[in-house]
């Protein structure tokens, strides 16, 4: 296997020191969440009652703690950030990353290696339980609503963008630190576009941005892969979605670019970012041809995004469990004044009813 450019580093550390939370579901995403470190730091006993096994390290300026799930399914990642926020109590933002199904449209020209980044669109909060819900004749109703990601969180996402936007993102560059670079053999390799079903069948070509000689030249003469972000609405279920017509619904009635099968375990109960790596097309022909290469590109956009983190932002952001118990301060509050007007409209009920009784 390629080797990353982390190095040991041999300072003494507490738990308190780690900030950002780096949750993975399958052991191929943990391992390419490993080589984004920049520095990988020894072992610490974990808190009373935490079963998890965590990888330590450092991006930018920024401590890390990692956990993989090894597993698919929301509840058992519900369960691995909870035992992490048991350990690591100064943690102020999570990530879960890893790979997705991409959902190809109009609006998102997605193609298998690229990057879904979930957002905030409209009135959803950037992921959908979509298992968690009815369909009615003007779209989905949530029944129940998912935290958004953080503000700091969602600062850098438009930091991102703009990098994006100057052709100076290094998700490229990071992805191409491995020893032999993206077209060594193996597990991580780029596996070309003729393995890519999205490019067969006479659909339209995209442009790349930053394989260009002079100038934009179409993707069929760049032979050097070039993953594109999107950003929007990812889909969360317990089932996996691997039928066309399920999945273009998801796209036509929610605007939903992606699908997976972990983050509502998280959004549930932690505000996360949700970042995934495009491995097929959640359409019946999935194969794990693509699986390193966008557990790659998906850990490569985390790492960017968290060297654009100032560490000043960590100093004022909340802890992630004061996050949780501002939000539900809030829940509680609306809860309360729903029970309010409820309370309100029984009482006008009974009163209109006796009033027509006292008439007749």
């Amino acid at each position: 296997m390629p080797s990353g450019t982390s190095r040991r580093d041999s300072l003494t550390r507490s738990r308190d020191d780690y900030v950002i939370g780096w949750i993975s579901a399958l052991p191929i995403e943990s391992a390419a969440a490993v080589m984004m470190l920049d520095e990988e730091h020894s072992n610490l006993s974990n808190a009373d009652g935490d079963s998890n096994i965590y990888k330590l390290g450092k991006i930018g300026a920024h401590n890390v703690v990692m956990a993989c799930v090894n597993e698919a399914g929301g509840t058992p990642t519900s369960i691995v950030a909870t035992n992490l926020m048991r350990s690591f109590r100064n943690v102020r933002y999570i990530l879960m990353v890893g790979v997705g199904g991409g959902i190809p449209s109009s609006e998102y020209q997605i193609r298998l290696g690229d990057v879904v980044v979930s957002e905030p669109t409209g009135k959803y909060p950037g992921v959908v339980q979509s298992d968690f819900g009815k369909w009615e004749e003007d779209g989905f109703d949530i029944m129940g609503s998912l935290n958004r990601p953080a503000a700091g969180l969602i600062r850098a996402i438009g930091v991102m963008k703009r990098e994006q936007l100057l052709d100076r993102s290094k998700i490229h560059r990071f992805v191409r630190h491995l020893e032999g670079g993206i077209s060594a053999g193996g597990i991580w390799a780029y596996p070309g576009r003729e393995k890519d079903p999205g490019y067969r069948g006479g659909i339209r070509l995209r442009r790349s941005h930053s394989c260009r000689i002079g100038r934009l030249r179409q993707d069929l003469e760049v032979h050097d892969p070039n993953p594109k972000v999107h950003y929007g609405i990812i889909a969360s279920g317990n089932q996996v979605i691997k039928n066309r017509e399920e999945r273009n619904k998801l796209s036509s009635q929610l605007g939903a670019c992606c699908v997976e099968m972990e983050a509502f375990g998280l959004m549930n109960n932690f505000p996360c970012l949700v970042i995934r790596g495009i491995s097929d097309y959640a359409d019946g022909h999935k194969s794990d041809r693509w699986q390193g290469y966008a557990s790659l590109t998906a850990a490569a956009y985390a790492k960017e995004l968290l060297i654009w983190i100032p560490p000043l932002d960590m100093e004022s952001t909340p802890k992630m469990g004061q996050q949780m118990e501002q939000i539900n301060r809030r829940l509680d509050k609306i809860e309360g004044k729903m029970h309010e007007l409820e309370q309100d409209r029984s009482g006008k009920i009974i009163a209109y009813l006796f009033g027509t009784s006292a008439k007749c």
